[in-house]
């Protein structure tokens, strides 16, 4: 395929990864958790714009799919599946039926693309983690070894209790006696910071949300996209992170957490000022009730009878 040609250099140097591409973090799923995050809002910048500059942003999305098919991480494609439908679904008053098919069909012929794009290599690498692995009735193998892993961290925990609560302290798992990264985020930070630092972590992630959600109520229509697609994105992560441990994405991931709710904050106070004031006239007349209110200067008033 084209991406065959070694046009870019492809870091798959971990031999344990069996040709998986690393990325630019160095780790296939944090490379792909990263990727699925931003892959929704190109889209919605391809649906904004027009001309060479749409055709840039989708160019730009089959290279995204392209990262995530060649990093082979089954978190990703679920997360942006999953946050995907989430999405239509939590903003179908805005998302009309006709529009999410055609996202749909235009989704498969893309993916279509870069799954011909790809070499022979990639496509067997996809088959065998995605089909052969998903599919292995082994729930071990099926897991690539993360229950096994999950397990022990929650078997440490069960031999000090108190630490369900409180955690081991900050970043503990990393000096204990672990042969793997937890592989989840936020058991990862359950296991070292406990209930208070895992709630802390949700309460800032669902305030995000909510944020965006809010703007996308107020803003204005055609600026919707843009919101949504961020709020699918950071979805599409947050469920991506279950079964990865971030660690060095993280400066990105919160420079674009802070980006979504400032986006939505200034799209809606512009939307706020275009409106007119409480207790003004609508229209220069001074309409109320749908009649305007006007006298030519000048002109008498009529006199009331008696």
């Amino acid at each position: 395929g084209v991406l065959g040609w070694n046009f870019v250099p492809l870091r798959t140097e971990a031999e344990h990864e069996f040709g998986r591409v690393q990325g630019a973090f160095g780790e296939a799923n944090e490379h792909a958790a990263v990727v699925a995050m931003v892959l929704p809002a190109l889209v919605a910048k391809g649906m904004l714009d027009g001309g060479i500059r749409r055709v840039a942003w989708f160019v730009a999305v089959a290279f995204g799919i392209a990262a995530i098919f060649m990093t082979a991480s089954r978190g990703a494609m679920v997360g942006l599946m999953g946050a995907s439908v989430v999405g239509a679904v939590v903003f179908r008053r805005y998302v009309s039926f006709g529009r999410v098919v055609g996202l749909g069909m235009a989704a498969v012929a893309l993916v279509s693309i870069v799954v011909l794009a790809l070499t022979d290599t990639y496509t067997a690498l996809l088959r065998d983690r995605v089909i052969g692995l998903t599919f292995s009735g082994d729930v071990t193998e099926a897991s690539s070894g993360r229950t096994v892993i999950w397990g022990e961290i929650i078997d440490r925990m069960v031999a000090s209790p108190w630490s369900f609560l409180s955690g081991f302290g900050w970043d503990a798992y990393s000096f204990m006696e672990f042969e793997f990264a937890p592989h989840n985020t936020y058991l990862g930070m359950w296991f070292n910071l406990g209930v208070p630092g895992l709630l802390a972590c949700l309460f800032v992630l669902g305030s995000i949300f909510l944020c965006v959600s809010e703007g996308v109520h107020s803003c204005r229509a055609e600026q919707r996209p843009l919101l949504i697609g961020l709020w699918i994105g950071f979805l599409a992560l947050c469920v991506s992170v279950f079964f990865v441990q971030l660690s060095l994405p993280w400066l990105y991931v919160w420079a674009y957490a802070g980006i979504m709710p400032r986006t939505a904050i200034c799209l809606a106070t512009a939307r706020s000022s275009e409106r007119p004031p409480v207790g003004k006239p609508a229209t220069p007349g001074g309409s109320v009730g749908g009649r305007a209110r006007t006298r030519r200067l000048g002109a008498p008033r009529r006199q009331q009878n008696a």
